[in-house]
């Protein structure tokens, strides 16, 4: 690696400034294995890492800093036994089980834990690793109350504070709400741990701030590399210049027009002609799509010729096309090297355009802020188009984590930041804000469901009252503390006028849940009259502005739009789903339109209230029936069919590990017989992810 630098170095016209001298790796590449090697700054973490003594800290860190690779040799050092990673997304969960069972970096710790990522799973009695998001952290804890942890990791913390960044949605996002109950009662129940996130700015000379009261409560030290890069960054502000040299090279862009649109494409292609990638930031999921018909529309990039590629295009292009031929705006980019990455493009098919961008078969890559979620990519240039996110400006943390995507460690010592809109610049100059922590701050609302976790000297006397009357009716039996307990970011009143409303159902309700649990469980089939009893009474305590109350107020002949939307993908999955919308709309907006009810208020909401009501349903008719609640069948397979879009344990293993939806339904039917699980029915691609994930599926 140094011979590497040296050779960059030498070729390079760029002067080396101090704040540049992270870059100097020379003394930031020590081994602590045969193959690992880690720079000077994570060596110094490690370092605070010792047996014998409590190891508990927060790590601010620039995104190059190599966080994730960090705990693993954090893991090998101290031989903890059971351990918990916590990250954002089930694309990163993804992307760290299949590094543990594809690489051979990490066989160490294959054979050294029992992995988990199912939040119904066996533990073994030492030696297990869980690997969770908050909310699948928490369903499991749900299970597990006992359990404890020697080591728990949080990745990007920040979420623990919804004011830090720009989200899209006006009220707090209840995936946050998530990050911090599951971060709190994480600490609570490990010995060390380690909390990180990019950028994160603590005043530890202001000890009445909420972060610092949150940091004395866990008992945790501040470790503050949160301005250092370990790869430098040089920006271009392309103003209205008719030409720019790229940096460190001799290359000149003369650009033609004065046009943003214009100058955007003559860049990219420049960059792409000089055998470099690049990723594209802009503000909406509409704008990264009509940007890459921008690149599209004049034929300007070369087709991309590759067999992987070739089969992921024809996989791509049988799922997603209407009656007419008409193909999806993600496969025609594909083609010319381009790939397409936000929110509702589905998961493993974004896991693949990111593969694909690393090695190199795809030059450019245009995204929203989904690239700052722990996506890992190598690329050296950045291109900044906007100084929003939606329709809102970034916020300066927002700003500084998308600049920090340009150049990666040991792949570029210097990444390229080409602005467009001179106000990100001054937005990611300015100060960022403090981190806080409502739990920890005296002056800000709480929520029904934060007042349970947060000690009474940061309450109101309203919300210690509440608090109390949750207490008092725990304590009364009036609502089971089973049902208290689990789904944590529901609130404990919400719960109580569930049961009860629940207890209320008429005699013919009861009979259409006996009747709708049956024919699903024995036959798999959808009983829509079923669906609206369990959506009717779940009504009274969704939020008011949400996403799934309008879907059951909406009717759709004798049902409710939810209810025909649910029954679809239980029966057709995703793809289903897709075509569902397709007759009515283009291509690209039938997949978004999907992937915001899959992925957004199927897998989340819809589980989780669903989850609730389940909960409520079996202790109420245990009650009526005066035996044990393990006797009363519930909805518990259809919870599991929404979340993974699988029945099975094999079915599971193979969502978490990011398998295409056919690759899923294969492994479901494989759990069930092993012989005819449709093996030949798999397209090329699919039968190339079958090989690549068996191993974990079948562990």
């Amino acid at each position: 690696m140094l011979s590497k630098f040296q050779h960059d170095l030498e070729q390079s016209e760029v002067d080396l400034h101090i704040k540049d001298l992270p870059v100097l790796v020379g003394e930031a590449s020590l081994c602590v294995a045969d193959d690992v090697q880690l720079h000077k700054y994570q060596m110094n973490v490690l370092n605070r890492f010792e047996n014998g003594k409590s190891n508990r800290y927060f790590l601010s860190a620039s995104t190059s800093f190599g966080k994730t690779f960090l705990i693993y040799e954090i893991l090998r050092k101290m031989q903890y036994d059971n351990v918990c990673f916590i990250f954002p997304t089930i694309a990163l969960l993804s992307e760290n089980l299949l590094k543990i069972y594809n690489s051979t970096s990490y066989q160490w710790v294959k054979q050294g834990y029992k992995i988990h990522t199912l939040s119904d799973t066996e533990l073994q009695e030492h030696h297990n690793l869980f690997i969770y998001t908050p909310e699948r952290f928490l369903s499991f804890m749900d299970k597990h109350q006992e359990l404890k942890f020697d080591f728990f990791f949080v990745d990007e913390v920040y979420k623990i504070d919804n004011e830090y960044l720009v989200d899209d949605e006006q009220r707090e996002n209840e995936r946050d709400v998530a990050y911090r109950i599951a971060t709190q009662i994480g600490m609570e129940c490990s010995r060390d741990c380690l909390l990180t996130g990019p950028y994160i700015k603590i005043d530890e000379n202001n000890p009445e701030s909420s972060i610092e009261r949150f940091l004395h409560w866990g008992g945790m030290s501040f470790v503050d590399y949160g301005t250092l890069e370990i790869v430098g960054k040089q920006e271009v502000e392309l103003k209205s210049s008719k030409k720019i040299k790229l940096p460190d090279t001799q290359t000149i862009i003369n650009f033609t027009s004065v046009s943003k649109k214009e100058r955007f494409k003559e860049l990219v292609c420049s960059l792409v002609n000089n055998n470099e990638n690049v990723i594209v930031y802009t503000a909406t999921k509409a704008q990264v799509e009509n940007y890459a018909r921008e690149l599209l529309a004049d034929d300007l990039l070369p087709d991309v010729e590759s067999e992987n590629m070739g089969m992921f295009l024809q996989h791509l292009e049988n799922l997603f096309k209407n009656k007419k031929g008409a193909q999806w705006i993600v496969t025609m980019a594909l083609k010319k090297g381009i790939g397409v990455h936000h929110g509702l493009v589905p998961k493993y098919i974004q896991n693949e355009i990111i593969d694909l961008f690393n090695n190199g078969v795809l030059k450019v890559l245009i995204s929203t802020t989904t690239i700052t979620e722990g996506v890992n990519t190598t690329a050296k240039n950045m291109v900044v188009l906007s100084h929003k996110k939606g329709r809102k400006e970034l916020k300066p943390f927002d700003a500084k984590n998308i600049e920090g995507r340009a150049g990666r460690f040991i792949h570029h010592y210097m990444g390229r930041v080409f602005v467009f809109d001179k106000e990100f610049l001054t937005i990611k100059n300015e100060a960022t804000d403090e981190l806080g922590h409502k739990f920890f701050d005296r002056n800000t609302p709480k929520t029904s469901v934060d007042i349970p976790f947060i000690d009474n000297c940061y309450l109101t006397e309203r919300e210690i009252s509440e608090k109390k009357w949750i207490a008092d009716m725990a304590n009364s039996g009036e609502l089971p503390i089973q049902i208290l307990n689990v789904y944590k970011t529901i609130a404990p009143k919400d719960k109580y006028y569930l049961f009860q409303s629940v207890k209320r159902m008429t005699e013919q309700e009861k009979e259409e849940m006996r009747s709708f649990i049956s024919s699903y469980n024995g036959s798999k089939y959808i009983k829509k009259s079923g669906l609206e009893v369990i959506f009717d009474k779940i009504k009274s305590i969704l939020p008011q502005q949400g996403e799934l109350l309008k879907l059951i107020e909406i009717q759709r002949d004798r049902y409710c739009l939810m209810t025909n939307l649910v029954s679809v993908f239980l029966k057709q999955g995703f793809v289903g789903s897709v075509n569902y919308y397709i007759n009515s709309m283009g291509v690209d907006e039938a997949v978004r339109y999907a992937a915001k009810f899959v992925f957004n208020t199927l897998r989340y909401q819809v589980v989780k209230y669903l989850g609730l009501f389940n909960v409520c349903y079996k202790y109420a008719m245990a009650q009526e029936r005066n035996v044990e609640t393990s006797e009363i069948v519930g909805i518990d397979s259809l919870l599991m069919r929404m979340e993974y879009n699988a029945d099975t344990p094999y079915g599971r293993k193979a969502s978490d590990a990011g398998a295409p939806f056919a690759v899923i339904d294969y492994f479901d039917k494989l759990y069930s017989h092993q012989n005819g699980a449709g093996y030949e029915l798999l397209d090329e691609y699919e039968k190339q992810n079958e090989r690549r994930i068996r191993n974990i599926v079948l562990s």
